[in-house]
């Protein structure tokens, strides 16, 4: 076989190579079945609403995710909230533990809201005015992402 010969053929297996895994993915009845994640023929994903609401009443990991990279906070600021936060994970990790065994997830989301509402009161002495703009700012933007989300997911079929 001549070299450009073979370049091309080694080329074309590349680009084929390539292209299976979005053909895969593309295949009705695949991982994601038609429409992706959450559409029609979502085999198997059953998403709960209650359990969602109740999960987004303290989200901590995100809430943690924002102060640690999204907001400049100083090392001394950090340590605060971390302390802070470190027990009430604990203490929602144990109540989502609870309500995972009673699937009481109204009681689980009656239970973190106070919880939110004692830490944003300590945010508000360890955050300087301009974080606690920059933290609300960020909160209005989860919650607009949030609203988006749970109208697509939680619309009736197509057609309906």
């Amino acid at each position: 076989m001549s070299r450009p010969l073979r370049s091309l053929s080694l080329l074309a297996l590349f680009v084929v190579g390539l292209s299976v895994p979005d053909a895969w993915a593309q295949r009705p009845g695949g991982p994601g079945g038609p429409g992706g994640f959450g559409g029609p023929g979502r085999q198997g994903v059953a998403i709960n609403p209650a359990r969602m609401m109740a999960l987004r009443a303290f989200d901590i990991e995100t809430i943690w995710t924002d102060l640690s990279f999204r907001i400049t906070l100083s090392d001394v600021q950090l340590a605060s909230l971390r302390s802070t936060l470190q027990p009430m994970w604990k203490n929602r990790e144990q109540l989502m533990a609870d309500a995972q065994k009673t699937n009481d997830w109204e009681w689980l989301q009656d239970q973190l809201k106070p919880m939110k509402a004692k830490f944003e009161e300590k945010l508000k002495t360890v955050l300087t005015e301009d974080q606690q703009k920059e933290y609300t700012r960020l909160e209005q933007e989860r919650q607009k992402r949030f609203e988006e989300q749970r109208g697509r997911f939680f619309q009736g079929p197509p057609g309906n």
